[in-house]
């Protein structure tokens, strides 16, 4: 005895659950890469607003207070190249951060960001407004999207 598998015909409803459920997906997908572009953007605007005196706009540590400085800021443009090809994600982030390196390593001239943010961002809430747990989170989600574009601007 052979068993036969029948499929039903495609109701009417469930076509247009599919349909939907399409949409939702190419709704989800750009709504993603908008966040991406915008991850972007405010990467380069951080960059533009933190780091551009020292560093120079396209990051070359050509800045316009960068004469003014005991040490050279760095080019940032080839930290892959120095590191072997590898861009040092949790590196670079350390560095910006800068609150784990300045306890190990004393005084450095490079601000301590992830502290000068928290400041601003507790400076601009009212009091209580913010956890230190959501204002962490803020300000790491700050250092990342400003690594993120530190990256784009690696020579290939």
């Amino acid at each position: 005895m052979q068993l036969e598998y029948k499929v039903p015909p495609a109701s009417p409803m469930r076509a247009i659950l599919i349909a939907l459920f399409i949409v939702v997906v190419a709704v989800l997908s750009c709504v993603d890469i908008a966040k991406a572009q915008m991850g972007a953007v405010f990467g380069k605007d951080e960059f533009i607003n933190s780091c551009a005196s020292c560093h120079g706009v396209t990051g070359k540590g050509n800045g316009p207070l960068a004469k003014s400085l005991t040490h050279a800021p760095a080019d940032l443009t080839v930290i892959q190249k120095k590191n072997g090809g590898v861009f040092p994600l949790a590196f670079v982030y350390d560095v910006i951060d800068g609150r784990i390196q300045v306890m190990v390593h004393g005084s450095r001239e490079m601000p301590v960001w992830g502290e000068r943010y928290k400041r601003e961002l507790k400076a601009l809430t009212p009091r209580g407004e913010v956890s230190d747990d959501l204002a962490e989170l803020m300000v790491r989600a700050r250092i990342l999207m400003l690594t993120e574009y530190l990256y784009s601007l690696q020579e290939k």
